[in-house]
């Protein structure tokens, strides 16, 4: 876990503020500003992000050709998975994605405990999706659906009561 942790310190240390910068997206219709983000530290999670999407973006292109060119080869006599090229991208894959998933609930968890009682009181009445637009507002989003399995079957016409 040492590791793991000295690796996210690191990660979020070299992140300069000249290169934190809002997303781009605007609020949308259905969604109200419960709060803005500031801690500079969040605010750095997000850019680790956006890393991490984007590395593995790369790293499944490039994993997708490998596979695609060595098709076959893992059934030949003497595959050996720890050098196999191959391999060691899917268990590099499946590392970063492990790490992505960490900083994403890092993120959101740390986003969510940034809240005022009054923004997380208007989350939960939302239906508890929650988003980050533009100048670090953070919004709460409508689900779009059913909200629950009473309101599916309502929705189909079907009664439905507890």
């Amino acid at each position: 876990m040492a590791k793991f942790i000295d690796w996210l310190r690191n990660e979020v240390e070299v992140i300069k503020m000249a290169e934190v910068k809002s997303v781009d997206e605007e609020v949308g219709e259905g969604e109200e500003v419960i709060g803005v983000l500031t801690d500079p530290y969040l605010q750095k999670l997000a850019v680790l992000r956006g890393r991490l999407t984007n590395q593995m973006v790369k790293l499944s292109k490039e994993h997708a050709h490998k596979q695609i060119e060595s098709f076959g080869a893992e059934f030949e006599s003497g595959h050996d998975s720890a050098t196999c090229e191959d391999c060691k991208m899917s268990r590099a894959l499946a590392t970063l994605g492990d790490k992505k998933k960490t900083v994403d609930l890092l993120f959101w968890t740390g986003l969510r405990h940034e809240l005022s009682e009054e923004a997380h009181v208007k989350l939960q009445e939302a239906g508890g999706v929650i988003g980050l637009r533009k100048d670090w507002k953070i919004v709460a989003c409508r689900k779009s659906g059913p909200a629950s399995m009473g309101d599916l079957l309502s929705s189909i016409g079907l009664p439905f009561a507890i």
